[in-house]
């Protein structure tokens, strides 16, 4: 049987580890969850969700062997759902300016309008997050190799996630 004394030192050295790790990892967790082109405001609401999941992991007894690793995987992927959720909003938002734009279109043009639309936001919403990414910084002007390093992976590989994006995309249009 576990002692509450034993258990009180237990929670003492997690948050000294937990602690101690912010310390360390705070700045430059926060600065790669800004190279997904987030807001600041948004970068530390991650930051600190990251923080947060990590001790409850840890608590909870989940086996983590490198904790900057962890953190910084979930960053990751809490950051693509961010950015996933910004182009959906975005979308959302062009579609409201399109939806009143053709007044003066017959019924058929504005029908049409309309479904090529759903087909794109439908396209869209397949795409893998790296490709939403890259489709997304590419639109904001990034180069291959700007993008390249702000994800982490190779020229090349925003090369091919691009390249299979605009595919689908195309693909949904002239479905």
């Amino acid at each position: 049987m576990v002692q509450p004394a034993e258990i009180n030192d237990e929670l003492v050295s997690l948050h000294d580890h937990v602690e101690q790790l912010f310390l360390e990892a705070r700045n430059d967790l926060y600065y790669y969850i800004l190279s997904f082109g987030l807001a600041a405001h948004e970068a530390q609401e991650i930051a600190q969700d990251v923080f947060l999941r990590f001790y409850v992991a840890a608590k909870r007894g989940e086996s983590i062997e490198n904790s900057r690793a962890w953190i910084f995987r979930v960053a990751h992927n809490l950051a693509l759902n961010a950015v996933q959720r910004t182009v959906t909003r975005r979308l959302f938002a062009v579609d409201a300016a399109e939806s009143g734009a053709g007044l003066g279109e017959d019924p058929e043009e504005r029908l049409i309008r309309k479904q090529t639309a759903g087909k794109i936001r439908q396209a869209l919403r397949e795409l893998s997050p790296q490709q939403r990414l890259c489709l997304q910084l590419r639109a904001e002007g990034l180069r291959y190799g700007e993008i390249a390093r702000e994800i982490g992976v190779g020229t090349s590989t925003v090369g091919k996630f691009l390249s299979r994006a605009i595919r689908k995309l195309r693909k949904a249009v002239h479905e």
